[in-house]
């Protein structure tokens, strides 16, 4: 058979969840948490799996026998609590909100000290874009303390084209009062032979997604294991309860793979749950072969995995053809997928000289109501 054609976006009338959706659901609902970070006045309820694979300090953290994995908490009470709530919806989503001066900038000071590198980026990215001759003294402060030489070049190079007005404030007064090492340094620059001023070449960063991704194949503090008849798939009950409201249903129930921390999934080919789980953690489909499709479209069902069934109906959509219309009109009847099966119908009842073929005597033999119908249709169209 030839290559599948890949199914670029689902189909355009659905508004199917992202795995993005899913992840900021899993944390604005409070879902299975297993970790607690507390502030001096309020505890969050996050999930440890985002964290480590967000940030390589929670993730050494949460990874050593540390007091705070023993607890079940983090203390974190440097941060502000509407500053861990920003700083948590980040680490779910990539989103920055409320982008005001200060909370950017205590932001700024949580992705340095946890070490994610993209949050830190996109606050120094958003704090020179705001740089005035007021705040000007603040942000090299900023730099200068999380030692952001190249944020700091940029802070230097405004200021000294903003000399006469920066130097003169009564901010750079205070400034020299706190600060009197920093300050005599910049000032002293205009009298220094002036350097080119380096633009670093952009860094691209992991998405939430890719950093999900890292952490499923490194097999980072997998809390669950899925079985095959073959093989053992390591993974995180997080991103199946964000995923899949069919999981999310047994973990929060007391089952037997809940304290086993185990599930059997005897229905799926290695090669399939490892597809099945890829998507989980990242949204994507590979380059797959018509078998892993159809029976991903199966686990899509099975699990209510609706952006993967929408994806994998798409796929079977556009690869239609006489060779396989009677088992993609059995897969959509049966999985009760009403777009794919008024699609194979109509394909059918257009090539109606598969009515004569073996491939339909077959059909008429395994599905006799199926094919009744779409013959009924065809007779009732006046052919």
């Amino acid at each position: 058979m030839p290559p599948l054609t890949e199914a670029k976006q689902c189909n355009d009338s659905l508004v199917l969840s992202s795995a993005v959706d899913d992840l900021i659901h899993l944390y604005d609902d409070q879902i299975l948490c297993d970790l607690q970070l507390k502030t001096k006045t309020k505890t969050f309820h996050a999930h440890k799996t985002v964290l480590c694979a967000r940030s390589p300090a929670f993730r050494a953290m949460l990874m050593t026998d540390m007091k705070e994995r023993i607890k079940e908490y983090i203390k974190v009470e440097d941060l502000e609590d509407g500053i861990m709530h920003l700083f948590l919806t980040f680490l779910y989503s990539d989103v920055l909100k409320d982008l005001q001066w200060e909370n950017v900038a205590k932001l700024y000071y949580a992705a340095d000290k946890y070490e994610v590198k993209c949050l830190k980026a996109k606050c120094s990215s958003f704090l020179i874009d705001m740089i005035s001759i007021s705040n000007a003294s603040d942000l090299l402060l900023l730099a200068d303390s999380h030692a952001d030489l190249n944020l700091k070049e940029l802070v230097e190079d405004f200021i000294l084209k903003h000399d006469t007005e920066i130097f003169g404030s009564n901010e750079w007064g205070t400034f020299m009062e706190r600060n009197s090492q920093l300050a005599v340094k910049t000032m002293q620059l205009k009298y220094v032979a002036k350097k080119a001023l380096k633009i670093s070449p952009k860094i691209c960063y992991p998405s939430v997604l890719e950093d999900l991704m890292s952490l499923y194949i490194g097999q980072l503090l997998n809390d669950v294991e899925l079985k095959t008849r073959t093989t053992t798939f390591p993974a995180h009950r997080a991103i199946l309860c964000a995923r899949s409201p069919v999981f999310r249903a047994m973990f929060q129930a007391d089952m037997k793979e809940t304290i086993t921390a185990c599930i059997e999934i005897e229905d799926m080919e290695d090669n399939t749950l490892n597809e099945f789980l890829w998507f989980l953690y990242t949204d994507g489909l590979g380059d797959l072969q018509w078998d892993v499709i159809t029976e991903l479209y199966y686990a899509a069902d099975k699990y209510q995995v609706s952006r993967l069934k929408a994806m994998c109906s798409s796929v079977l959509m556009k690869n239609i053809a006489e060779c396989n219309a009677c088992e993609i009109l059995h897969l959509a009847d049966v999985h009760q997928d009403s777009v794919l099966k008024e699609c194979v119908v109509d394909f059918i009842l257009l090539h109606h000289e598969l009515f004569k073929s073996d491939m339909w005597e077959n059909f008429m033999a395994t599905s006799p109501k199926l094919a009744m119908e779409t013959m009924h249709l065809y007779f009732k169209k006046g052919n």
